[in-house]
């Protein structure tokens, strides 16, 4: 494979996990105003508590990838491209 290729590869993936970590963080915001409790005595909604979990750590995957070189870029997908596979799965 010539270095071109895995850097067309490479750049396919970051925008691909890029767009799972956008739809991700519009879930999160939906839920997370459509699923607050409306009284302080009402049960918190699991959504609620997940937007509330994820949402930065979401945005802050997203912020690696739009500002990092690009080694901390490649680094991150390779630690959390297993996280990023299961919020695809949440969508």
């Amino acid at each position: 494979m010539t270095t071109a290729s895995l850097e067309q590869n490479y750049g396919k993936l970051e925008r691909i996990c890029f767009s799972i970590l956008g739809q991700y963080r519009e879930q999160l915001r939906f839920w997370k105003e459509h699923y607050a409790p409306k009284r302080p005595d009402e049960e918190w909604d699991s959504r609620f508590c997940e937007a509330l979990d994820r949402l930065s750590r979401v945005e802050y995957l997203m912020d690696v990838l739009l500002y990092s070189p690009l080694e901390e870029r490649v680094e991150l997908l390779l630690s959390a491209g297993k996280e990023i596979a299961g919020y695809a799965g949440r969508l």
